[in-house]
């Protein structure tokens, strides 16, 4: 059997402190995950620039290659 400091499994709901203001997966988070109120922010600005600009010729992709094409024929 593997070396454990604790025999039980801890659940990462328990409190941190001795105020139960913070749990233990506060202490464990990943900085670099996204919160949800962070994508949900980021959803709902893309969902209102598409209703602001819904023909934008810019939202249209384009390649460097037809863009030169394009340029190429009107010389």
């Amino acid at each position: 059997m593997g070396w454990s400091l604790i025999e039980t499994p801890l659940s990462l709901a328990l409190p941190a402190s001795r105020e139960g203001e913070t749990s233990l997966v506060d202490t464990v988070a990943d900085p670099d995950h996204e919160s949800a109120s962070d994508v949900l922010d980021r959803e709902r600005l893309h969902e209102q620039l598409k209703k602001s600009f819904p023909s934008s010729p810019r939202s249209r992709p384009t390649s460097c290659a037809s863009a030169s094409a394009s340029t190429a024929r009107k010389r």
